[in-house]
């Protein structure tokens, strides 16, 4: 059986911004001093695309959540759907 290595794109926050590549789609970015990353999407640079989860990148899934939340109660739906039991 063979194994498979996964590495991931990796670099100091600083080094991200100077250089600002563009990742490849589905292809993960990760800030070695900060533990936050991005996911490329092939098309954006990376001062473009959002952080995901890890480090302090909670705040901005939170804010995702917020906003979605939001945009349901405004539209009169219920912001969690429940199975009937």
């Amino acid at each position: 059986m063979s194994r498979a290595i996964i590495k991931l794109r990796r670099d100091v926050q600083t080094n991200w911004e100077s250089v600002n590549p563009v990742l490849s789609l589905g292809e993960a970015g990760i800030e070695t001093d900060t533990y936050r990353f991005k996911i490329g999407n092939g098309t954006d640079t990376w001062s473009d695309l959002p952080f995901m989860l890890g480090g302090s990148g909670i705040p901005v899934i939170n804010e995702q959540i917020d906003d979605r939340v939001a945009s349901l109660l405004i539209a009169g739906r219920p912001a969690i759907n429940r199975p009937n039991v």
